[in-house]
C-alpha cells in the first residue's frame, strides 16, 4: 500500500514462500511474532536495488528480497570482508622461462 503523500515510503506484505517467509522472520527478529494477512514491513528495511517501481507506479520488491537494514545495524550492511588471499600482501615473482631446445 503505497503512501500517497510520499513516493519514497512502501509497505510491504510477507512472502508466500515459506523458505522466504521464513529468512524475513529471522531478520526481523521478533519473538512470538506471528504473520497474518495485514502484517507488512517498511520499505526502510530493504536495500534501493530490492525495490522497483511498476509500470503502474507501485512500489514492489524483487522477488528474493530479504529485509536487512534494522536499527541494531544502523541501517547499514557490514561491506563483506575481503578473504585472506585478498587481505594479505603477496610478494612478486618473476619466474624464468625454461627454453626447450
Amino acid at each position: 500500500l503505497p503512501n500517497r503523500f510520499n513516493k519514497m515510503l512502501s509497505f510491504h506484505s510477507f512472502p508466500k514462500d515459506s523458505e522466504l517467509r521464513t529468512q524475513w522472520l529471522i531478520k526481523i527478529r521478533r519473538d512470538g511474532f506471528t504473520v497474518t494477512t495485514s502484517s507488512r514491513i517498511y520499505s526502510r528495511h530493504f536495500e534501493t536495488g530490492e525495490i522497483f517501481v511498476s509500470s503502474s507506479g507501485k512500489r514492489c520488491l524483487q522477488p528474493k528480497a530479504v529485509p536487512s537494514l534494522f536499527h541494531w545495524n544502523n541501517f547499514s550492511k557490514k561491506t563483506e570482508r575481503l578473504g585472506v588471499w585478498e587481505r594479505r600482501p603477496r610478494p612478486v615473482h618473476t619466474v624464468a622461462m625454461a627454453t626447450v631446445d
